[in-house]
């Protein structure tokens, strides 16, 4: 059976898009400092609309970069967080557009069957510098549009100051 009758066509594009960027990889990634950066303003946000929350950054081979878990987070968060953040780097997209995506049960389940770690739920951002993803961020622990919202502020907070190194 041809892989085009199991996946939307827009799903297959977006595998075929994120397989070309990994293999034509530059090398650049998050840095710890820049990590660091984009968790204080989550964490910011997070404080401002008083929701405790988990936030992960990975960098563009979703390798765990940096992970914090508020006080009073939920348990849940902690790899909810880091599967968000997986997701966005993954896919190249943020992790709430792979739900709309998707819009299938079947191909839902054979994503997060092929690999537990998808987690299409809002959240989960990639980081662009100069076009290029250079990782993603997750955060978790309120609704859906939380942390959305925590995780959009922090990648704009750094837009308006990207950290060197």
């Amino acid at each position: 059976m041809d892989s085009k009758t199991l996946l939307p066509n827009d799903l297959v594009e977006v595998i075929s898009q994120t397989v070309l960027a990994v293999m034509n990889h530059a090398g650049a990634d998050v840095t710890l400092k820049q990590a660091e950066f984009l968790a204080k303003q989550a964490q910011k946000r997070a404080n401002q609309i008083g929701v405790p929350m988990s936030i992960a950054v990975v960098d563009s081979s979703t390798n765990l970069v940096l992970h914090q878990r508020m006080e009073k987070a939920l348990l849940v968060s902690v790899n909810a967080a880091l599967n968000k953040a997986y997701t966005a780097a993954s896919f190249g997209m943020s992790s709430g557009k792979l739900l709309d995506i998707t819009q299938s049960e079947m191909v839902l389940t054979a994503l997060q069957n092929g690999d537990g770690r998808i987690m299409p739920l809002s959240g989960g951002l990639p980081i662009v510098v100069n076009e290029q993803i250079i990782g993603a961020i997750g955060v978790s622990g309120g609704q859906a549009n939380q942390d959305e919202e925590v995780a959009l502020y922090a990648l704009q907070a750094f837009s308006q100051t990207p950290c060197e190194g």
